[in-house]
């Protein structure tokens, strides 16, 4: 998916940076251990963040911005990077850590603008307006086309993320599997 973004993107404004797979769970990891992770070593030098800092003092973007499928690999690829990123809290605080929401569901009729539909219940509820329209679900992000995946970056439909404190992150990606199983279960 990278390499489409890298054809429509506008360099001035826009980084990329392929993720190979799962991102490795840094919970409770130290610095020199992560930073032999190839992927997330150049990711901290790419975004201009301090391994040995918490603080945020001069980043190479404005934004950080996760792009994943709507799956729910890349919701568990979105929060392993929330889970790396919890190194530097003002990253939060500040708003700047976001996903992009890619349209599930994309309705073509010749002659219309294109419609976009982010999730499943959104898409249901216009689909009555939709006759004579040819309705393509987007599997992920290999399945966008060059036009939508320039829709998605240029008019993002963004979600700030956020983390409610060390405790969550600790039932989230710590050792206790069964904290895990209860939260997950909703006890």
């Amino acid at each position: 998916a990278i390499g489409a973004l890298i054809t429509i993107r506008d360099p001035k404004k826009h980084g990329g940076y392929a993720l190979r797979g799962k991102v490795m769970n840094t919970h409770g990891m130290k610095d020199v251990d992560i930073l032999k992770n190839k992927e997330l070593s150049e990711l901290v030098a790419i975004l201009g963040l301090d391994m040995s800092s918490s603080k945020i003092t001069d980043l190479n973007y404005g934004k950080i911005v996760i792009m994943t499928d709507q799956d729910f690999d890349g919701f568990s690829i979105a929060a392993l990077l929330v889970q790396f990123f919890s190194r530097w809290p003002d990253l939060f605080k500040l708003g700047m850590v976001c996903r992009l929401n890619t349209p599930l569901y994309v309705a073509r009729k010749k002659g219309k603008p294109d419609q976009y539909f982010y999730s499943k219940p959104e898409f249901e509820v216009a689909q009555p307006n939709l006759k004579g329209y040819e309705i393509d679900f987007m599997k992920g992000l290999g399945s966008l086309s060059t036009p939508d995946y320039k829709h998605a970056i240029y008019n993002p439909v963004l979600s700030v993320l956020g983390w409610t404190g060390k405790d969550d992150l600790d039932m989230a990606f710590g050792d206790s599997a069964d904290a895990r199983k209860d939260w997950m279960l909703g006890k």
